[in-house]
């Protein structure tokens, strides 16, 4: 590519929710807004949902409104190859190069699908009949998922290697990607992508401690709610929890073992994905979020806090505490025992609670919290994803 490109994104739009639908939806936005879209072919059927752990409820019914941006194509569907070839035309005609969001394994073939019929398509440049090279970039937020199943490991192998540049959002992504055929991968720090109508803003409780944490979005076994709960009962300052978030466990699994661990009155489980205003309401309401991952890529989730002023306790894994500057905004729970046996990760959660909540410590961090510039993590960004 020489000059800025023609872009076309293929990954998941609205209706469908969780942070990798965000992200690409703000990336979306922004290429539109700098004139480089061409087009966003969305999913109208991503994967059979019975196979998708939360497919009970992957599509939005929360309210709140979406950003404005193109609205995406949506004749992308797992069960129809034929599809895939005429979407990966479609996007040629119109685009030097194509963003592939990879979302989840079970869509990989028509992924590859997608980028062998981009790479064909027919199409003169600019200037003259001279066929244009066409680049395929795949966004990888999850190298491999977090609830893993055997074809995974075959299935990236064959993909990453066809792909022109794979962005990934950690060293560790990067160094897996290498080892299964990437192709010298770019690391490109995950840009803020905060929820729709969430503005940033100072603590409003001020100097008042709460004495409540919160827990919030997907709530996966690798996000560590279990290591959390059982650190709670350990802890001599006693907080509360508020969990708000879509379970992909039952959620009575969770309040008994809050109940077990005699907590049943410290503990609150909402449900149910939250909406921006709930999650505002949440930030206000504790005085960290606590972020207790036993694995872990990209999140988001230490910089939405920081959007509202709240510091954060995190496990040092995947780019956690890249965000974090530890002792100043936040505390990071070091590897080797956040990583390690479950009653060492259970005991450093304990301790760094009990640590937060020492002498004015949750006030200086409070204090200490500074909001991110989206634009600027933006800009730096794109600049990564879309160079050749």
């Amino acid at each position: 590519m020489t000059g800025p490109a023609r872009v076309a994104v293929l990954g998941p739009g609205h209706p469908f929710r969780g942070g990798i639908v965000d992200h690409t939806v703000e990336l979306v936005r922004r290429l539109h807004s700098d004139g480089l879209l061409s087009e966003h072919a969305a999913w109208s059927a991503p994967f059979p949902l019975r196979l998708h752990p939360d497919g009970r409820d992957v599509r939005r019914r929360d309210v709140g409104p979406e950003r404005p941006a193109v609205r995406p194509t949506s004749d992308l569907r797992w069960w129809d190859p034929p599809g895939w070839v005429r979407v990966g035309r479609r996007l040629g005609r119109d685009a030097e190069l194509l963003l592939l969001v990879v979302w989840s394994p079970l869509q990989l073939p028509a992924v590859a699908a997608v980028a062998r019929s981009f790479r064909a398509a027919s199409r003169g440049s600019r200037g003259g009949d001279r066929p244009v090279r066409r680049w395929v970039h795949l966004i990888v937020h999850n190298v491999l998922p977090h609830e893993r199943s055997r074809p995974d490991v075959p299935l990236m192998r064959r993909l990453l290697p066809t792909a022109d540049a794979v962005v990934v959002h950690s060293a560790a992504e990067a160094a897996l990607a290498r080892r299964l055929g990437a192709r010298e991968p770019r690391v490109a720090a995950l840009p803020l992508h905060a929820p729709d109508g969430m503005v940033k803003g100072a603590h409003p409780a001020g100097a008042r401690r709460l004495d409540a944490l919160a827990l919030f979005g997907f709530i996966r076994p690798y996000k560590g709610l279990e290591d959390l709960i059982r650190a709670l009962a350990l802890t001599r300052s006693r907080p509360r929890l508020i969990v708000h978030g879509r379970f992909w466990e039952p959620v009575e699994r969770s309040v008994r073992l809050a109940a077990a661990a005699g907590l049943a009155d410290r503990v609150e489980l909402r449900d149910g994905y939250a909406s921006p205003d709930e999650l505002t309401s949440l930030l206000a309401a504790v005085d960290a979020v606590v972020l207790p991952y036993r694995s872990g890529t990209g999140s988001q989730q230490p910089r939405i806090a920081a959007l509202r002023g709240v510091p954060v306790i995190v496990s040092d894994v995947g780019d956690l505490a890249r965000q974090v500057r530890d002792g100043i905004d936040g505390i990071v729970v070091p590897v080797g025992t956040a990583g390690s046996a479950a009653e060492s990760r259970v005991a450093a959660l304990a301790a760094s609670i009990d640590a937060f909540y020492t002498g004015d410590r949750w006030l200086r961090l409070r204090s200490g919290v500074r909001a991110p510039d989206p634009d600027a993590e933006w800009a730096a960004y794109l600049s990564e994803v879309v160079r050749d």
